[in-house]
């Protein structure tokens, strides 16, 4: 089984490569009689050895909407869709979520505006904040960050806000802050 996996290196150069689980990642801990059922099951099926190293590919998008910095992203194997929020741009930091269409090099990459820059509802927005996905519901988890005034980090953050339909399928995506109970974190 391979996994595709998709980067985001600099200025929206997306690269993406394909990789296989290499088979000595499945022995964990000390365990002797684990060790040697692995051992055993890897003579009786042969090595599983890639048969070619994982490589970058360079996308050229048809869309580029415009450069970006420290932004989140995540990643729909479902509609090879990689989703970005916010991050900082040559004119500041907009809060709006972009997304780049066949992101694993396969087919012909595009950029899409899937809430634009200022809308209403959308978080502030942020720079260097952390973004995981919720694949099974479609929604994109984003956590603190520093919003800017000009070029310098003015305020940390330490909030949360969801982004569901994230990948667009199952609707229109809509922002929705979260307000966990008890002491939140530090901002970060």
């Amino acid at each position: 089984m391979s996994r595709n996996v998709v980067f985001t290196i600099g200025y929206l150069a997306i690269f993406a490569w394909s990789l296989v689980p290499f088979s000595c990642a499945e022995v964990r801990g000390r365990d002797a009689a684990k060790r040697a059922q692995w051992q055993a099951a890897q003579e009786n099926a042969g090595a599983r050895v890639p048969a070619t190293s994982p490589k970058w590919t360079l996308l050229f998008p048809t869309h580029i909407l415009d450069e970006r910095f420290a932004s989140a992203a995540v990643y729909d194997a479902a509609t090879n869709r990689l989703i970005a929020f916010s991050g900082a741009n040559l004119n500041g930091v907009p809060n709006d979520v972009i997304s780049l269409a066949n992101a694993n090099g396969i087919g012909t990459a595009n950029w899409t505006s899937e809430i634009p820059d200022a809308a209403v509802g959308s978080p502030p927005g942020r720079t260097f904040h952390s973004a995981v996905y919720d694949e099974a519901n479609s929604r994109m988890i984003v956590f603190a960050g520093c919003s800017f005034t000009g070029e310098l980090c003015s305020k940390y953050l330490n909030d949360v806000w969801v982004l569901t339909n994230a990948n667009g399928m199952g609707g229109t995506p809509t922002w929705l802050q979260l307000s966990p109970t008890g002491a939140p974190p530090a901002p970060r």
